[in-house]
């Protein structure tokens, strides 16, 4: 069996990684799920019902793209090259009511993960 290690690529194998790494790992995840969640409220802004409905919506999708930018120049201030656009699928539902529960779900899953890594990164980085 032959063991390839990638010299300076970020696929390194999970316990050789610094715990720097790790939640730098997180972030760009945690980037990533931003600009799929701006993506999808962006797409069922144009879905709405309702122009006021639509407006809020393309306003949380303006604001998480700004929260995708700040993010990812905390990125590229660790080394890292955030990825311009999500890879992730966005979801849709079958009116509008449906689309915003999903929103809110996806929101709150994000949340969460964002407040570990805020966890972990005050734990190891206590200066930054």
């Amino acid at each position: 069996m032959t063991v390839r290690l990638a010299v300076g690529s970020h696929a390194a194998v999970a316990w050789f990684k610094t715990d720097s790494e790790r939640v730098a790992d997180g972030l760009e995840a945690a980037h990533d799920e931003i600009l799929r969640l701006a993506r999808q409220i962006e797409y069922h802004s144009e879905l709405a019902p309702y122009p006021f409905m639509a407006e809020r919506l393309k306003r949380i999708s303006d604001d998480e793209e700004r929260n995708a930018k700040a993010l990812g120049d905390r990125l590229m201030a660790l080394g890292r090259q955030p990825l311009a656009a999500s890879s992730g699928a966005i979801r849709t539902g079958r009116n509008s009511w449906e689309r915003l529960v999903q929103d809110s779900d996806d929101y709150r899953a994000l949340l969460r993960r964002l407040s570990q890594l805020w966890v972990r990164w005050d734990d190891e980085s206590s200066e930054d």
